[in-house]
């Protein structure tokens, strides 16, 4: 959503942070109806997801105010069913900026981050995503079959792909 989060303070001018409105009084583009705004965010590739961050304006300033809640949704579509991950917990700070965090396991490919206002204005600026991709079944290594020749090679393998995956963040191109 952003380069990076800004930790220190809160800067809404500098376009760093995505903002949910529900409220047209200033003339302005309502996209959180009934409260709710969401962002949808295409990994690019199916994931085992363990935790959850999303950094959050907390403070009381021009309308922006700390969120109702934060939730997570995954699919492996974008246009299918999307089951609820978990709710958010919203950390404390010292300057009107934190990180909600949810551990949990969830595996799928979109990561839908659906935000409740408890005011007119809520923002975020950085989704951070843990996990490890799902290994998909290479098709060319897969059993002979009968009408086939058999390999001779060895079932040994040192591949350092088959050794257990680091979780990391994963950075996805662009939000929808």
């Amino acid at each position: 959503l952003a380069n990076e989060p800004r930790l220190g303070w809160f800067i809404y001018e500098a376009n760093d942070w995505f903002g949910f409105c529900n409220s047209a009084g200033d003339g302005g583009y309502i996209n959180a109806p009934d409260k709710i705004g969401t962002v949808t965010i295409d990994l690019g590739k199916v994931y085992d997801m363990s935790s959850f961050k999303v950094h959050t304006f907390v403070g009381n300033e021009s309308g922006i105010v700390k969120p109702e809640k934060i939730a997570i949704y995954v699919s492996n579509t974008k246009g299918g069913t999307y089951t609820f991950v978990g709710n958010l917990t919203m950390g404390t700070s010292e300057t009107n900026v934190v990180w909600a965090e949810l551990v949990a396991d969830a595996s799928g490919r979109f990561v839908k981050v659906e935000v409740e206002l408890s005011g007119p204005f809520a923002f975020i600026n950085e989704v951070e995503v843990y996990g490890t991709e799902v290994a998909t079944e290479d098709p060319s290594s897969s059993e002979p079959s009968s009408s086939e020749p058999s390999s001779s090679e060895s079932s040994e393998s040192s591949d350092p792909s088959t050794s257990e995956p680091e979780e990391k963040p994963f950075y996805p191109s662009t939000p929808s």
